[in-house]
């Protein structure tokens, strides 16, 4: 039998946690329909850094992802680490429902924090993601090593979002062995 992680309820980390870690393992099923907050609203505090890892990742509808900071946005892998490098396993599939959302927004002051949506064969990005920053936007990658769908107008900008005040050109979507729809 495969492992099975269904989250569907809020957890939030204490003032002294950086960190959450949901890992399904390798063959594992991790489906989020609920809130994990790692933000830092805190005067000064960054935001934290939120792992959602196994065979296949889903952030489902009505789930989401918060490592915005007052000083800075935190970090988010979601199925695997930036271009599937690092030493965490990537997951086969990845899934990010449209009426899911991920943020990693730098709230009053610092850079926007980064966003990996990761699989080695198939991710769709259905959601919405912001890396909004005050210094200077974050980054985030989309990326499915062998297909990726992003669901999506071009000029949807609440789709994905990666800006500061002065520079919104930094949204990045790859599609490294296969196809990209958009």
């Amino acid at each position: 039998m495969r492992p099975c992680v269904h989250f569907n309820f809020r957890l939030q980390l204490r003032e002294d946690d950086t960190e959450i870690v949901i890992d399904g393992g390798d063959n594992g099923i991790v489906s989020v329909a609920g809130r994990l907050d790692a933000s830092g609203t805190g005067a000064g505090e960054t935001g934290g850094t939120v792992k959602v890892l196994g065979e296949k990742v889903g952030l489902m509808a009505g789930g989401s992802i918060d490592v915005s900071g007052d000083a800075g946005g935190g970090n988010v892998r979601f199925g695997g680490d930036y271009q599937g490098k690092g030493p965490d396993a990537n997951a086969q599939m990845a899934y990010v429902d449209q009426n899911a959302s991920i943020m990693a927004n730098a709230i009053n002051s610092g850079a926007g924090g980064n966003v990996i949506v990761w699989s080695d064969l198939y991710t769709r990005m259905d959601g919405d993601i912001s890396v909004r920053g005050v210094s200077a936007g974050g980054f985030i990658e989309t990326s499915g090593h062998r297909a990726l769908v992003v669901d999506g107008r071009p000029d949807d900008n609440r789709r994905v979002c990666c800006s500061h005040a002065e520079d919104r050109k930094s949204t990045r979507l790859n599609s490294s062995h296969g196809y990209i729809s958009y």
